[in-house]
């Protein structure tokens, strides 16, 4: 990358709606399971294992909730964009990898180049590593193996200017 050296973004994407109905679940299941086992092990008088099982279940509950938690990291090294996806923010998973040598198309998302791009029925795959909340959103037109692919991305300053000067003048201004 030369000048550029290493250029890294995070975005933190917003929560989809399953991942806040599967939220409501284990909330309503641990409830449930609290209830059941407390109910059970308090006929026996055992509240040492009442207060265990509490333990456990408040633990899981909240391991299974950060789960739902998605993040993506942005990574321009020499020429290649990576982007991984976080899970939870433990679990570091490469989503994929772009080669930024072959830019077709850089724009901002809303853009009348961009509408053609995401609104045609061709082969092409399509991405999104957005934040899902539809603000500074791109679109990055880019070979993905042996085809183009229509990637959109959330870039901070730093990676927009970065991803700007590799398309050069495919760099198309909103």
């Amino acid at each position: 990358m030369g000048e550029f050296g290493t250029c890294e973004c995070l975005i933190k994407r917003k929560t989809d709606n399953i991942a806040i109905l599967y939220r409501g679940l284990i909330f309503i299941c641990s409830i449930l399971i609290v209830v059941v086992c407390h109910m059970f092990l308090a006929k026996y008088n055992l509240w040492i294992y009442d207060l265990v099982v509490i333990f456990f279940v408040v633990f899981f509950a909240i391991k299974l909730w950060k789960l739902t938690e998605v993040e993506f990291e942005y990574r321009v090294e020499g020429d290649i964009l990576i982007v991984d996806k976080i899970l939870g923010m433990n679990s570091r998973k490469e989503a994929a990898h772009f080669n930024l040598e072959k830019i077709d198309c850089y724009t901002k998302v809303g853009s009348e180049k961009a509408d053609r791009y995401l609104l045609s029925n061709d082969e092409r795959k399509k991405f999104d590593f957005t934040s899902g909340e539809g603000e500074g959103d791109y679109l990055l037109v880019v070979m993905f193996g042996a085809q183009m692919a229509a990637v959109l991305i959330t870039p901070n300053e730093k990676l927009h200017e970065v991803l700007s000067q590799k398309a050069g003048r495919n760099y198309v201004l909103a």
